[in-house]
Order: structure tokens, then C-alpha cells, then sequence
């Protein structure tokens, strides 16, 4: 231990002895530590606080399908999901939450906010593990028949309605005008599994009636298991099959069904979700940090033949090799701490830069809690001795081997003993330009694809578009008449707002992040069927007006009325990717069954993502399906947003003071927000290709220094003998770009073989696109002459008589 601690602080003696170089090696050390910290902070926050819960491993969703339709998986039935926790404990403990959450108005607080309210079951937070931070959780008296209604409420809506005041607890605020009872508040970042975190939420205590309890159709449910110790993903299925066979069964379920059941551990569906992007931040991290040893080696080869000297000496009075070695690596992983102690603190300012700039998909995931604790610290440190170790390796190796006679003669050394130093410094050169051509080139190819995305035309005119999310408060209408009739009046009075050239009702809003989907069964002569002649796409209830808005072409047929009401024939509009996949592009006005048919096709869109081409969709009347009515999103055409936004907020609530409006933006910034993900991918991996590229700039350009540093003597004979300036530059930069032109090559191989991992993140561009790699190489080529030029003019300016004369 004593002899550990003579070597750091001789180490740290050669550090301070300069300043300047050990400086530059520190921060060019912290830039791949801060690269590799903050990626590590992501997999923590994706695969391990993304399940902010108790023994995540042992938690499972469960899922239900006929097996005749083995590609769709449904939530679980009311009937199964009782039976099971009743049934199968031996399997693991069970709860339920509702699988879509109840759109609803909360009265009571500051002003009606709109929020959605999650039914769970018993023991829902027991099972994960998670208690509130203020007030209690649901008790079983809560469930009984009779009992008072109550809620917990998220830590976000407690600040949003209450300011974080303790004496929320006991106050009675209403859900659609039912009292609920605060109970308890739920920890900040606080998820059930499936929920997301950009809406208001709450909790109410989820009940069934005596025919929900034997209904195979009401109520779908998510389904949770804690699995016990030592049962298999693959067993509890079979159990769970056999018993959700029983009770479909007893439950007067599809005749002939052959139910089977999937079990999905929690920890693999996270795994699953950010697998992609997981691979693309830790190969650009490592890049980048392999780009830093290489840098540093490449500095540290240049101080240890400046020392060959002080090393001959000590080898001449007895210090044997493995001793000079362990001296050097000593250096070396000090060197690293203090450049992971900085990276840690450049870390820091980057998580936080990345949650400000992060898309709502990350907060979804629980990213809020991305940081650095101790499991973070602790891997970063080992990450920063085992840099040390690497790229002290080579230095210390080549530096410990060195020849006594030579080095000890006054200004004596060898030309083989310098080839080889250069050697390695070249093949060190080679590496560095190699990674970082390969990174700079992903990030290249992520930017056509960005750029191609923001290209894509969605189906719909964005331009002068505003949204605006309204909830009109269902428990105020008696019955279908009066709520029709108070809708129609909305949009009434929203169409006559001065600038509304057109206004409609949709949900859910293309682009949101809100996937609406929708299963049927296929109708006969339809084509391109899938197994189980079942068919599927996007769904959307509209109101009247809603595609002239959006600037949505009616292609055949008509649009919605005010006539198309529960009353009347059920009518369809499908889009004209439904038309082409199901009817081989016939027309499908006066298609469809009997009890809904077909009445208008329109053009297709990009509803779910801008990366993904136009679905098969169904859009239905907002008066057929009332539910989407008062849960959507309003679009108004208009050339004066601003004022048009303000008006709409006074006429609805002139028509209802209570009805909550939310979400008020342009559809340009829906737009733009849709692209979230790729922008941010774009960004982190930009940000790691551009420091890659200057560590090899500052690499290639501190080689030729040296180089020309060590010839000084040379070029000052040139000189004399009548070269001329462009003689000694090109003498100093035809070495180095021959290495970067190697490196080049290299890079271009390795480039082909790791951006195929990216081509997931890709739109529109191959993994080998060819522009991208000749552009980057040409760039690099470009780079490397500049870098290498500069030290280079500047040995070209050395007084040859000079350089003679003290040499």
C-alpha cells in the first residue's frame, strides 16, 4: 500500500510538473467519461428506475387471445381475471386496473381540470410495492358495496390543484359529479405500468357489479401478476390458459374458442422498447470514448519519449521493467480520475441539457429520474480505471523498453528506435480517425433520415391549424338528445368565432401519440384478409367539418352530417389505404354490412407517425359514438390563431363555465412534437460525433506537431539546402494524411458493419447509403489537411540558422 502511494504521488509530482499537457489529456479524458456516464444514466433510468417498483423481475402483464386469432391480444375479461385471483395463487398474486382510462371532469379545486381517472383493484399498490407520500392507499372496506366513493390522486395533480398542501387530504372534490374522498397522494414520477406521465391522473377504487362479474365483454382489463419464486413465465401460462378456458366458458364466452394466454415479465418489455436506441447511444458513446484512450495514448507516447531519459536512468541504478510499468500505469489511471471527476461534473450538465431537451416519449418511461446515484457513480469510476489502464497500456510498455546506451547519450536517439514510437503513434492515428469517421457517419445518416422525416407530407395541412382539447362535462347532460344538442351548440359557437373558416371534431388527434385502433371481422370479398378473416387499423370518431379542416380531400362519397345520429344507419368513412388493401382500390361507397355501411373515402394520412406509411383507417360520427365526443380534440382552421384561441375559450365556457380546456397548440407544433423521438436521438448522437471529430482533428494536428518537433534539425537542413516552404509542408502533412487516408478506410469497413444497428432510427435512407459515406470521407479528408496543416505552416516559419545552431 505504502509503495501504491509513493507511485500517486509521483504521478501526481509528473502532473503538475505540466500543467498545460496534463490539462489538455484531463478534459480530453472527461469528454469520454461525461459520454459514457451519461449513457449508462439512460440504461439505468430504461431498464432498472423505468420500474420504479418492489422485485421488478418477478413482475408480468398478462394478456388473453382466441387462439384461432394467435396474432391479436386482447385485455383480460372480468370473469378471468376473478378467477384467477381466486384460482391461482399458487401462479403468484394478481390485480387489474382498467385498460382505458375514464376521461373525466374533477370539480372542487382551483378551477375544473380535466383528468383520468384509473379504476384499480385491490392490492394494486401493495403488489408494486409503492406506498403514498401523503394519506394511505385503497382499503378493502373501499371496494364494498355502499361505501363512499374516494381517490388518490398523482403527486403532479396534487401540485397542479392543490400547490403540495398537506390539508388536500380529507377534501371532497367531484368526478363527473360524483363526491370522491381524498385519501392519499401518490410519489412524484409514480406510474402503474401502461400509464403515461403528461396527463393529469388519478386512482378510484375499481368495483364490479353482479353482471360485469359474469360479462365477457364489458370492462376489459390490464392484468397484473407478481409472479412466486420459482415459477416460469411458460408455467404460468399453462395454468392460466386451462383456468381462462374455464371461465370463458362458464361465462357464456365464443363457442368453440381455444383461449391462450401470454405472460410478459415487465423488466422484458423495457428491454424490448429501448433495445434500438440502447444500442445506438452505447456504440456512440463507446466510439466517443474510444476516440479519447486513443487520443490520450497517443499523448501520453509522446510525453514518455520526451522522459526516455529519466526512465534509462532508472532502469541503469536497478528499477526493473514490471516496476516502471506499474509506475506509468499509476500515472496513467491518476491521470483517468481526475478526467472521470470532471466527466462526472460534464455529465451532470448533460443529463440535465438531455432531460430538458428529451420528447415525452422518455417522460412516459419514468426518465424524470435520470441522474447520478451511487450505482451510476460507482460504474463511471470503474469505467475511468479501466480507461486508465487502457490507454496507459501501450505508453508504459513501449516507454519501460528502451535502449541504455542510447538513451543515456547526450540528445541521443535512435532513427529505428524513433520509427517505432512513430509506429504506434501513426497506427494510433489510424484508429482515431477510423472511429471517428464511423460515428461521425452515423450521426450523418441520422441526419438525412431526420431531415427526410421533416420532408414527409402527413395527408393533412398543418398550416394555421389550432387544437384545442376539450372535455364537456358528461354528467350534466339527462340523456343522448341533450348531449348531442349541447355539442352541436359548441360547435356552433366555436364556427361563428371571427377568423374560423372551418372547425371539427376529432379523437383521437392524428400524431399525438394516442394509437386508436380497431378489429373486425372481414367481410366477404374482401381482399388481403388476415388470419382468422379479422381486419384492422386506425379508428377515429370525427364530427361533421372535421376534414375540411384539416384540409383532408373527400375522394368519393360524402362527409358526415348532423343527421348520422344513433338513429339513423350506422355509416363508416374510410380512407383510401383501407379502400386499396381491402377492395383492390374499388369503390367503397355502399360497401359494407348491414349494420354499418360505407358512405365516403378520403385520402389517406400519417395518423400514428410521420416514419411510417398511411394505415388502413376508419373514421365513424362523433353522434354514433359519443364516448370520443366529449374525450377529443378540437381543430379550427384559422389565419389568427392567437385571437382565435382566446375567443374559443369564452364561447365554450359561455356555453359551460365547468368544461375543462387543455392542450391549447398549433398543429404545426403537433407536427413537430411528433418527430420528438428523432430529434433527440439526432442530438445526443451529433453531440458525440462532433466532439469525436475533434478529438481526431486535435489528435492529427498534435501528431504532426510532435513529428515536427523531432525533425527540427532535419527541416532546418532542408532549408538550408534551398526547400521551400511548401516543400517542408508537404513533407509534414504527406505522412499524416497517408494515415488518415488508412484511417479512412478503415472507418468506411467499420462504418458498413455498425450502422446497420441504427437502421431501426433510419427513415427514408439505407445504413450503406453512399452520399453519406462519400460526403463524411471527403470531409475527413478535408479535416485532416487542416489539422495537420496548421502545426505544419508554423514549423515551416523556423529559422533554419537558428535550428543549425543549437542543434
Amino acid at each position: 500500500m505504502s509503495t501504491l502511494l509513493n507511485d500517486v504521488r509521483f504521478g501526481l509530482r509528473i502532473l503538475r510538473r505540466n500543467l498545460s499537457f496534463s490539462a489538455g489529456a484531463i478534459f480530453i479524458v472527461a469528454l469520454g467519461i461525461a459520454a459514457a456516464c451519461v449513457t449508462i444514466s439512460f440504461a439505468d433510468a430504461a431498464l432498472i428506475r423505468a420500474l420504479p417498483y418492489k422485485d421488478p423481475s418477478s413482475l408480468a402483464s398478462v394478456a388473453m387471445t382466441d387462439a384461432r386469432f394467435s396474432r391479436v391480444w386482447d385485455e383480460v375479461a372480468v370473469p378471468v381475471f376473478l378467477n384467477w385471483r381466486a384460482q391461482a395463487k399458487a401462479i403468484g398474486t394478481f390485480v387489474a386496473g382498467e385498460s382505458l382510462s375514464m376521461s373525466k371532469t374533477l370539480a372542487g379545486a382551483a378551477a375544473p381540470t380535466q383528468v383520468f381517472d384509473y379504476g384499480v383493484s385491490l392490492q394494486a399498490f401493495p403488489l408494486l410495492g409503492v406506498r403514498p407520500v401523503l394519506g394511505r392507499a385503497f382499503l378493502p372496506y373501499d371496494y364494498r358495496s355502499g361505501s363512499s366513493p374516494v381517490v388518490v390522486l398523482s403527486y403532479a395533480l396534487w401540485q397542479q390543484l392543490f400547490q403540495g398542501r398537506r390539508d388536500a387530504l380529507g377534501r371532497t372534490v367531484t368526478l363527473d359529479g360524483v363526491g370522491h374522498t381524498i385519501v392519499g397522494v401518490m410519489p412524484s414520477h409514480f406510474m402503474m405500468p401502461g400509464e403515461s406521465t403528461w396527463e393529469p391522473v388519478c386512482w378510484t377504487a375499481l368495483t364490479f357489479n353482479a353482471q360485469q362479474q359474469s360479462d365477457t365483454r364489458s370492462r376489459p382489463l390490464s392484468v397484473l401478476v407478481r409472479l412466486r419464486h420459482g415459477v416460469s413465465p411458460a408455467r404460468a401460462e399453462a395454468v392460466l390458459s386451462v383456468l381462462a378456458t374455464q371461465a370463458m366458458h362458464q361465462a357464456g364466452g365464443k363457442p368453440g374458442a381455444k383461449w391462450r394466454i401470454m405472460v410478459t415479465p415487465l423488466t422484458r418489455a423495457m428491454v424490448a422498447n429501448w433495445r434500438s436506441i440502447l444500442i445506438v447511444l452505447f456504440g456512440a458513446a463507446g466510439l466517443l470514448l474510444a476516440i479519447s484512450c486513443a487520443n490520450v495514448a497517443n499523448l501520453l507516447l509522446g510525453r514518455a519519449y520526451t522522459r526516455r531519459k529519466e526512465i534509462a536512468v532508472r532502469t541503469a541504478i536497478g528499477a526493473r521493467r514490471g516496476r516502471l510499468v506499474r509506475q506509468l500505469l499509476t500515472e496513467s489511471v491518476t491521470l483517468a480520475g481526475a478526467g472521470g471527476a470532471l466527466g462526472i461534473l460534464l455529465a451532470h450538465w448533460g443529463i440535465e441539457l438531455e432531460g430538458h431537451y428529451s420528447p415525452q416519449a422518455l417522460h412516459a418511461a419514468n426518465f424524470q429520474t435520470m441522474g447520478i446515484d451511487l450505482r451510476v457513480l460507482a460504474a463511471t469510476l470503474i469505467v475511468s480505471v479501466i480507461v486508465g489502464i487502457v490507454f496507459g497500456l501501450t505508453p508504459a510498455v513501449y516507454a519501460s523498453k528502451v535502449d541504455l546506451v542510447e538513451s543515456l547519450k547526450e540528445g541521443g536517439s535512435s532513427d529505428a528506435s524513433r520509427r517505432g514510437w512513430f509506429s504506434i503513434r501513426g497506427a494510433l492515428i489510424v484508429a482515431e480517425v477510423a472511429l471517428s469517421l464511423m460515428l461521425v457517419t452515423a450521426a450523418g445518416l441520422m441526419l438525412r433520415s431526420f431531415l427526410n422525416l421533416e420532408g414527409v407530407r402527413p395527408g393533412f395541412n398543418s398550416h394555421q391549424v389550432l387544437t384545442l382539447r376539450v372535455l364537456l362535462p358528461r354528467y350534466r347532460f339527462a340523456n343522448t338528445g341533450d348531449q348531442l344538442a349541447a355539442y352541436k351548440r359548441m360547435l356552433e359557437k366555436i364556427q361563428s368565432v371571427p377568423g374560423v373558416e372551418a372547425s371539427g371534431f376529432i379523437s383521437p388527434l392524428p400524431l399525438d401519440g394516442v394509437n386508436g385502433t380497431f378489429r373486425d371481422t372481414a367481410e366477404p370479398g374482401m381482399a388481403n384478409v388476415e388470419q382468422g378473416n379479422v381486419i384492422g387499423g386506425g379508428l377515429h370518431a370525427v364530427s361533421p367539418g372535421y376534414f375540411k379542416a384539416m384540409g383532408i380531400p373527400i375522394l368519393k362519397g360524402r362527409d358526415f352530417t348532423m343527421q348520422d345520429t344513433a338513429q339513423s344507419e350506422r355509416v363508416t368513412i374510410v380512407n383510401k389505404a383501407f379502400a386499396d388493401r381491402y377492395w383492390d382500390g374499388q369503390n367503397p361507397v355502399g360497401k359494407g354490412s348491414k349494420n354499418e355501411q360505407v358512405v365516403g373515402e378520403v385520402g389517406s394520412i400519417r395518423d400514428y407517425s410521420l416514419a411510417k406509411d398511411p394505415r388502413p383507417e376508419v373514421y365513424v360520427p362523433f353522434t354514433q359514438k359519443l364516448f370520443a365526443a366529449f374525450a377529443g380534440t378540437i381543430v379550427v382552421k384559422t389565419r389568427t390563431p392567437a385571437a382565435t384561441a382566446v375567443a374559443m375559450e369564452r364561447a365554450i365556457h359561455s356555453l359551460d363555465p365547468e368544461a375543462p380546456i387543455s392542450q391549447i397548440e398549433s398543429m404545426r407544433h403537433v407536427l413537430n412534437a411528433s418527430l420528438g423521438d428523432n430529434r433527440f436521438y439526432l442530438l445526443v448522437v451529433g453531440v458525440f460525433a462532433l466532439l469525436a471529430l475533434a478529438l481526431a482533428s486535435a489528435g492529427i494536428a498534435g501528431t504532426v506537431a510532435y513529428a515536427a518537433s523531432q525533425r527540427k534539425h532535419e527541416i532546418g537542413v532542408r532549408m538550408a539546402l534551398g526547400a521551400e516552404r511548401a516543400d517542408i509542408l508537404w513533407l509534414l502533412v504527406r505522412e499524416n494524411l497517408r494515415l488518415s487516408l488508412l484511417g479512412i478506410a478503415c472507418g468506411i469497413g467499420g462504418a458498413l458493419l455498425v450502422t446497420r444497428f441504427a437502421s431501426n432510427q433510419l427513415y427514408g435512407v439505407s445504413p450503406t447509403d453512399p452520399a453519406t459515406f462519400v460526403v463524411v470521407s471527403v470531409a475527413f479528408v478535408g479535416v485532416s489537411l487542416i489539422a495537420g496543416a496548421i502545426p505544419a505552416l508554423r514549423a515551416s516559419t523556423i529559422d533554419p540558422v537558428e535550428t543549425l545552431r543549437t542543434n
